[in-house]
């Protein structure tokens, strides 16, 4: 087994496993939230600036490109007062997940969050999601958009209209949110296999693809980064250290194959620890 960390020993990994396989989703999901708000907390405060504002603005230059910066400095303009706010996942991704839901769409967490919550929790730099918005709903999108996010409203109709991804970036919040149109067949059947999960107690579900869905499209996104993104590679490993007890891997071999990353996924189970009695081929 390939630890997470060279400086981890497989016994004890084993131990963190055991450990994390106990915790509830909210408490995962806490804990991610809690890292993620130290971790940029740490990196605004190395950020120059003489005012909030002007860190602000160099952080998200920094962390999220020129392009976003300059939509966060026309935003902030017209927003008066701005205050930064504690940079919280939850609070930032809560008014878009609303909005799906006024629109009666499902919108589904992706990316390192949702592999975090499924495997080794961690801090994580945006947030992504899989919502099938389109070009009916491009006007209600961007008005409600328009009161908690920076963003441009022309790409966002051309990405509905284009079935591409966008980004917003909330304004108090200094959080990045990816919107992924589906597009591909297995992103479509990650949205009709969708499970709920009590990420936030006391509040309603929120959705994540099924664990299996969720290692697939991992795969396909690190074959996408010419298998290069080595923090991708440690989401997929951890995703199935942490769920191996339960995780259909006669299907992911199957559905693999049919996919064109059955090499892939191959590796991925090796250096996970975990043998599939069914041939990856």
């Amino acid at each position: 087994m390939r630890t997470q960390s060279v400086d981890t020993s497989p016994e004890f990994e084993r131990i963190q496993i055991a450990r994390i396989r106990a915790f509830s989703v909210a408490k995962k999901f806490t804990s991610i939230r809690s890292w993620t708000q130290s971790m940029a907390y740490a990196n605004l405060e190395t950020t120059p600036g003489s005012s909030p504002q002007d860190r602000a603005m160099e952080f998200v230059a920094r962390e999220y490109g020129s392009h976003l910066a300059h939509l966060f400095a026309h935003a902030i303009e017209t927003q008066h007062p701005w205050n930064l706010q504690a940079p919280d996942i939850q609070e930032a991704t809560l008014p878009i997940i609303k909005i799906a839901e006024q629109i009666g769409i499902p919108i589904l967490i992706m990316g390192s969050m949702a592999s975090s919550i499924y495997g080794f929790p961690r801090s994580i730099q945006d947030v992504d999601f899989l919502a099938n918005f389109n070009e009916d709903h491009i006007a209600f999108l961007c008005d409600h958009l328009k009161h908690t996010y920076a963003f441009d409203p022309d790409e966002i109709t051309l990405a509905l209209l284009q079935r591409e991804s966008f980004s917003v970036l909330h304004r108090s919040r200094l959080i990045k949110i990816d919107v992924i149109l589906p597009s591909t067949a297995l992103e479509k059947e990650a949205l009709e296999r969708r499970q709920p999960h009590m990420l936030i107690e006391g509040s309603a579900p929120l959705f994540l693809p099924s664990p299996e869905d969720m290692t697939l499209l991992n795969l396909i996104d690190y074959q996408r980064q010419e298998n290069a993104a080595d923090d991708r590679w440690n989401d997929i490993l951890g995703l199935l250290k942490v769920q191996a007890p339960t995780i259909n891997v006669t299907s992911l071999c199957q559905r693999a194959a049919m996919l064109g990353i059955a090499a892939l996924l191959s590796q991925a189970l090796i250096d996970a620890g975990i043998h599939s009695e069914t041939p990856v081929s």
